[in-house]
């Protein structure tokens, strides 16, 4: 069994569920968070909040000894793109494996000026660039690192699919780089060092393309009301569907961009937790592995329309209007994308996404 877990990014919204199942589940094992806690800060920034309370790390770390009567758990708050902090990190805890989850999520928050497109990819690119030649300084090139980056990478390419690479004369081809905002490009270039770290040092490399994560709770998040995740709704870094869920809630109307009627891969929060806890005991194989990390594609309005349905159920007054779309993007593309390897990860049918929808909203209400 393993015995050392480094987890960055242990405070963001799949973070810290992740983070907490691990410290739960794992009690016998060594297990470090990092985190510089910029999500809040950022949310600050756009002066938005998650619509769910969220409590402070002290008192998060606090309640995961007392419920697992162990102290297993270490936190580091400190920014990753800080080469000399994250290697000597890593030179004197020497991990078994690394869940590279730290970036800054949101296209919009990269897209709305020049400011934040370059300090989004100079911290999400330069953070996976300290963590990879802080393990090849060091010597560890025997540890398993694993990544969240984004379906995203592949953009809407009008061909099918597939997890990571194309087939070129019978070669596999990295297919990684039609993102659509500064965001998703700065996870193309983390794709692309991914493959060059795996191919030059042999390293072992878990990369899941994540796709749109819904839902509010997991397993562990409902163990105590300091557990509960983040919800964020906002422009910047509200996902369609919770913006969808909020206006509704709220009595307002679900705004569509243009016609809403491309297709989009998503997945529940507890789904994407439990595959990235599945390999944990992934063995090192020496490949750059890709898992298309997601449970089905949906189209943005049989989204509103679900939810428009529960808003019925609840008695909520509400209509669905289609408005000018600010963004670039085919509003019919038909994505079809291949997860076979992610769901031999996963071990289950993935949670249906109207279900996921269902969930949170009748939580939240």
């Amino acid at each position: 069994m393993l015995k050392k877990i480094l987890i960055t990014g242990c405070d963001g919204y799949i973070g810290w569920p992740f983070f907490l199942k691990t410290a739960l589940k794992y009690k016998n094992c060594k297990i470090i968070g990092v985190d510089n806690l910029a999500r809040r800060k950022w949310t600050n920034e756009v002066k938005e909040n998650s619509f769910t309370k969220i409590y402070n790390i002290k008192e998060r770390l606090k309640e995961i000894k007392r419920i697992s009567k162990k102290n297993n758990v270490q936190f580091y708050n400190f920014d990753l793109t800080n080469y000399k902090k994250i290697s000597r990190l890593i030179k004197n805890f020497k991990p078994d494996i690394i869940f590279h989850l730290a970036a800054q999520p949101s296209a919009p928050y990269a897209n709305s000026n020049f400011k934040r497109a370059t300090f989004t990819n100079y911290n999400n690119n330069i953070s996976t660039l300290n963590i990879l030649w802080a393990l090849k300084e060091n010597s560890l090139l025997k540890t398993i690192f694993v990544e969240t980056t984004t379906t995203g990478v592949y953009g809407t390419p009008d061909f099918n699919i597939n997890e990571g690479f194309n087939t070129i004369n019978k070669k596999p081809i990295p297919f990684h780089n039609l993102g659509g905002s500064w965001y998703h490009i700065s996870k193309s270039s983390d794709c692309n060092y991914l493959w060059l770290a795996n191919r030059l040092w042999g390293l072992t490399i878990v990369d899941f393309r994540t796709a749109i994560t819904l839902g509010l709770n997991t397993n562990e998040t409902k163990l105590s009301k300091k557990f509960i995740n983040r919800f964020d709704y906002d422009f910047n870094f509200g996902v369609v569907a919770n913006k969808f869920i909020v206006k509704s809630i709220q009595n307002k109307k679900i705004e569509i961009y243009g016609k809403g009627k491309q297709k989009k891969p998503f997945i529940d929060v507890q789904d994407a937790v439990d595959s990235m806890f599945n390999v944990i005991k992934f063995k090192n194989n020496n490949k750059f592995n890709v898992f298309n990390q997601f449970s089905e594609t949906v189209s943005i309005t049989q989204i509103a329309e679900w939810i428009s349905r529960l808003q019925k159920k609840h008695n909520k007054k509400g209509s669905i209007i289609h408005i000018k779309n600010p963004r670039v993007e085919n509003e019919t593309h038909q994505m079809v994308m291949k997860n076979n390897k992610f769901k031999k990860i996963l071990k289950r049918k993935p949670k249906p996404i109207r279900l996921s929808i269902t969930d949170t909203y009748n939580t939240l209400v």
